[in-house]
């Protein structure tokens, strides 16, 4: 086991165009997107790689320019966390070392000679106790041979041309960094500013590349919609990618592969720098000084369910990590390790949390390492290869038969009571007239509807029915009782594998036709039936249909009605 640096930072024929809904967001990795993080002057590295952790920027395009049409712009920025400078570095990026001694760089300018002197143009506000640094190093053979500070003082609100003398050096460097800060990095003074524009050198025909700042490009990478992976990390910290959408998945077009990479920072105590592959999924957005993103839940999951593959370098461990967080902030935490498997391989993460608990949102890491979540140093194997698929959260009340208030009393004409019972066995009663009972009586003297919630604490989950009631009517005669329901048709289970019953809800009796359609909208099955008031449900055995989504239709002579299933 290696030791390495770790970083992280914390669906009628319409309805079938539409995705079947998977409570975790794009849980299927069929959609990815681009994503742009900032804009950088080409050739040029700035601060906003850092400042981008914390939702903001240091360095900018501006259209205010000495001659062209951009401009650099660098500025002292203030976050909660830290106080940000702006500073830009030409084809290359610091390594250490101290403004007011030596930096030490990585990349730079080839140059054939000795420059003489620095010219540019430039615009700054430079507040009272600070300093903008004008930087011009060199380096031969990898070493530093010379390094020029030029510092800027107080307010300059126009362009001013500015040269400097650059210092004699014995030998005759073959590198040169020039860089830029708007402020002293020792101690940055908010408000700070300072924007250049048409550089050169003097005594020698070597250009700096895109020295007016004309040319900019968007720096951004590819990610899954709705997750954040380490693709982000990779992407700032110079290193391959960990997260790409592959064709090799357990079903639709895309799965996610995830790989822990090496990237390119300076390593620290021989340590090799990796950034761990890992996906995280969110809501909506997402803020890096959070520990986790996030995302919405509106019930309490009982299992994660997926199909993964593993293939670990050296005895890597891949992790799935889970936080629950109920509508107090109070979290629930559990953790699932996947074994090495090299083909698609289903698994289910039991969950479990208190009865009477509401889970609003949950926090979830799937990583190539079970060092991810320890922050001890140890960040697992390079190369260490994770598939995902087909991730979604089990929804306990999906398991429970559509609910209907189970029985009703009528009122006859020598009473015009009701009684309304909504059925044993929950734990929780809440009806329209504000009773918690599991029956009611109600006195008639009009048509009104009487509704109830009724819920199960356990699983969390909570049920409603309506029913509407008349007073009766031919009273010496026949008796006719009103009791307006919509008519219905309810599947269930949904997902399913194999038998589905089909509830038939409030229907006049007549012939109607039941078909099964796939997602082309072709007829795989159909019968007819003819429903009386005794018939309320009827089964389908759909065992040996493939898996997906199909759409069940019921229609008769004034009813249709189309619902989607989910064969799994």
């Amino acid at each position: 086991m290696k030791k390495n640096l770790f970083f992280i930072t914390f669906l009628c024929l319409t309805s079938l165009l539409y995705t079947y809904s998977q409570n975790l967001p794009n849980g299927g990795f069929e959609d990815w997107e681009i994503r742009v993080l900032y804009e950088e002057p080409e050739s040029w590295n700035t601060g906003n790689q850092e400042a981008f952790i914390f939702n903001t920027a240091t360095a900018f395009n501006t259209s205010d320019s000495y001659s062209g049409s951009s401009a650099l712009r660098l500025e002292t920025t203030v976050t909660e966390e830290d106080t940000l400078f702006g500073y830009a570095f030409c084809n290359g990026t610091v390594t250490g070392g101290e403004a007011s001694d030596t930096l030490y760089f990585i990349g730079g300018i080839p140059i054939s000679g000795t420059p003489d002197s620095l010219f540019g143009h430039f615009k700054f506000n430079i507040p009272e106790n600070d300093t903008a640094i004008v930087l011009l190093s060199f380096k031969r053979e990898g070493i530093i041979i010379g390094q020029n500070i030029f510092p800027l003082y107080g307010t300059q609100n126009s362009y001013l041309s500015l040269g400097w003398e650059v210092q004699t050096m014995i030998e005759t460097p073959d590198t040169a960094m020039v860089a830029f800060a708007c402020s002293n990095p020792d101690n940055p003074r908010p408000g700070g500013w300072l924007q250049v524009d048409s550089l050169w050198f003097g005594g020698i025909d070597d250009s700096i590349p895109n020295s007016d700042f004309e040319v900019w490009e968007e720096s951004s990478y590819q990610e899954p919609v709705n997750w954040v992976t380490g693709n982000l990390f990779a992407y700032l910290f110079g290193g391959d990618t960990c997260a790409t959408p592959t064709e090799d998945a357990h079903s639709g077009s895309h799965a996610i592969r995830i790989e822990s990479v090496e990237d390119n920072m300076p390593s620290e105590g021989g340590l090799t720098p990796i950034v761990v592959g890992f996906a995280i999924p969110y809501s909506t957005s997402f803020n890096f000084s959070e520990s986790l993103p996030t995302f919405d839940v509106g019930f309490n999951p009982s299992a994660l369910t997926g199909y993964y593959k593993f293939e670990p370098l050296e005895d890597d461990t891949a992790l799935i990590y889970i936080n629950l967080i109920d509508d107090e902030e109070n979290t629930y935490e559990m953790g699932w390790l996947l074994l090495p498997e090299n083909v698609y391989t289903p698994f289910e993460v039991p969950l479990f949390t208190p009865p009477g608990v509401t889970i609003t949102k949950a926090s979830m890491v799937f990583s190539t390492t079970i060092y991810f979540m320890q922050g001890d140093g140890q960040s697992g194997e390079i190369g260490s290869v994770l598939y995902l698929d087909d991730l979604e959260l089990v929804n306990p009340c999906d398991d429970f038969p559509p609910y209907e208030i189970a029985d009703v009393s009528y009122p006859t004409c020598d009473d015009n009571t009701a009684v309304l019972d909504a059925g044993d066995g929950w734990d929780e009663y809440l009806w329209s007239t504000q009773e918690t009972t599991q029956t009611i009586t109600v006195t008639i003297t009009e048509i009104a509807t009487y509704s109830v919630t009724v819920t199960d604490s356990n699983a969390g989950c909570q049920f409603s029915d309506e029913v509407e009631i008349g007073v009766p009517t031919g009273c010496g005669e026949a008796v006719e009782i009103i009791e307006n329901r919509k008519p219905a048709l309810e599947l269930y289970p949904n997902p399913a594998s194999n038998i589905v019953t089909v509830k038939l809800l409030n229907l006049k009796p007549g012939i109607y036709t039941l078909d099964v359609l796939d997602i082309t909208g072709k007829i795989v099955f159909s019968e007819q039936l003819t429903i009386s008031q005794n018939i309320k449900k009827t089964i389908l055995d759909l065992t040996g249909y493939s898996e997906g989504l199909y759409l069940v239709k019921l229609s008769g002579e004034t009813f249709s009605q189309c619902e989607r299933l989910m064969i799994k």
